[in-house]
């Protein structure tokens, strides 16, 4: 992601071993390249499931929650002030679809019927779901 304030480059990784995380940032910019290691406040996060997307300076990515591949997450890592925050949709396994002129992001269930498109604002922090009927005939 990238720093517009302090003008920098920062990449957010995420090591696991044998049950333990380390949650690290890489600093790209003015000077030296750094690495800090910081936390993140839920323990029960797992691999992300799909690739995430940057928007305004933060990684929105999807996780288990519990290890079970239906309990997704919504992961927003803000690289400014290197915080997490967390969007719960209950059993809903999420994939990015994109993003719309208006900066919603689009998610879309993989596996339910009905299924589901999520539009969630940023400014807002608010997600809406819309069921779309019908497509119980389509694999």
């Amino acid at each position: 992601g990238y720093d517009p304030v302090e003008k920098q480059y920062k990449v957010l990784s995420v090591t696991w071993s044998k049950g333990s995380k380390e949650y690290q940032v890489l600093t790209l910019g003015i000077g030296e390249p750094s690495w800090r290691i910081i936390k993140c406040c839920r323990p029960n996060i797992y691999h992300p499931l799909h690739k995430g997307v940057c928007i305004n300076g933060v990684l929105y990515y999807i996780c288990t929650i519990t290890g079970v591949l239906k309990d997704s997450m919504i992961v927003c890592f803000d690289f400014k002030s290197e915080k997490f925050r967390f969007i719960e949709e209950g059993d809903a396994n999420l994939h990015f679809v994109g993003v719309t002129q208006t900066n919603e992001i689009v998610l879309a269930s993989s596996f339910s019927v009905p299924f589901d498109l999520f539009y969630y604002n940023m400014e807002k922090k608010t997600m809406i779901r819309l069921q779309i009927q019908g497509m119980e005939d389509f694999p």
